[in-house]
């Protein structure tokens, strides 16, 4: 084989959007958000007054505040959303500490095994591990 007909592995693939863009991009997602609910708040404080003043109090009007307090309560759970993928972009420049990661799995994996076999093993293990732990 010659030289030249080795492929070389590609490269590092290249990010699709920087840390930077996508911190921006979420700002404006609760810049937006944000001015949402003001409106919001103006649209149900005039709403509210509307039914309570004015006496109407049909169900319309009743289930048309409920539905606009479900999409401002809707809105901040948006922002915590928001607020949760801001964190992991922070995150995933720190170095977490490794028991983060650590798994404490007792029973290995064992491959060819039927689902009833794998069952008699986990069992197996419990009542080995119940045994261990009675005193003798």
């Amino acid at each position: 084989m010659k030289p030249d007909s080795i492929q070389k592995p590609p490269d590092e693939p290249k990010e699709l959007i920087s840390d930077a863009d996508l911190i921006n991009m979420y700002d404006n997602i609760m810049e937006t958000i944000d001015h949402d609910r003001k409106q919001l708040d103006e649209v149900l404080t005039n709403f509210i007054d509307m039914v309570m003043n004015e006496g109407d109090g049909s169900t319309a009007s009743k289930e048309a505040i409920v539905n606009l307090i479900k999409v401002k309560l809707d809105s901040a759970d948006k922002m915590a959303k928001i607020a949760e993928l801001k964190t992991r972009v922070k995150l995933k420049d720190m170095s977490a500490p490794a028991y983060l990661f650590s798994e404490h799995n007792k029973f290995q994996e064992r491959k060819g095994l039927t689902k009833r076999e794998v069952l008699r093993a986990v069992a197996t293990q419990q009542k080995k591990e119940k045994d261990d732990d009675q005193p003798s």
